[in-house]
């Protein structure tokens, strides 16, 4: 079940992990009086399955060359990647400060609290910089 809905056997594997990690957590909550066993274990590996494959929905695929272009060191240069390619040019609408957070984000690892820090904002300001930039990238690329 969990193949048929992701797709992908390795995938799916992942999904049963996970599947049965919950099940495992979460037996204290099965209530014999609203199904049966095997009906709620299917209805975990469902669920499972459904989120993953949500989220690989909103997934954009990028070459790995062009991650590689973006990074010289410590420093992240978006004039390195293609002019044609679409993430530059969605980096490039952002606003400057929005997009370095965004970079200290996801391609440094920096934590919310690291971002300000290196920002000069409060921690609230970065977490919203980084929600934003990704709400607008996304429209962006989409």
């Amino acid at each position: 079940m969990a193949y048929r809905i992701v797709g992908e056997r390795d995938l799916a594997e992942d999904v049963l992990q996970d599947a049965f990690l919950q099940i495992w957590q979460y037996a204290s909550s099965f209530d014999a009086n609203r199904g049966s066993a095997r009906g709620w274990i299917y209805c975990v590996v469902r669920n499972c399955a459904i989120k993953v494959r949500l989220a690989r929905l909103h997934e954009v695929a990028i070459e790995d060359r062009i991650l590689l272009a973006m990074f010289d060191g410590n420093a992240v240069q978006v004039s390195r990647l293609p002019e044609n390619c679409a993430l530059r040019r969605g980096l490039e609408q952002l606003d400057p400060r929005r997009r370095d957070s965004l970079i200290l984000a996801y391609l440094h690892g920096c934590t919310h609290d690291e971002i300000a820090e290196r920002l000069g904002v409060p921690v609230g300001t970065a977490k919203v910089w980084i929600r934003r930039s990704l709400i607008t990238l996304r429209a962006l690329l989409t």
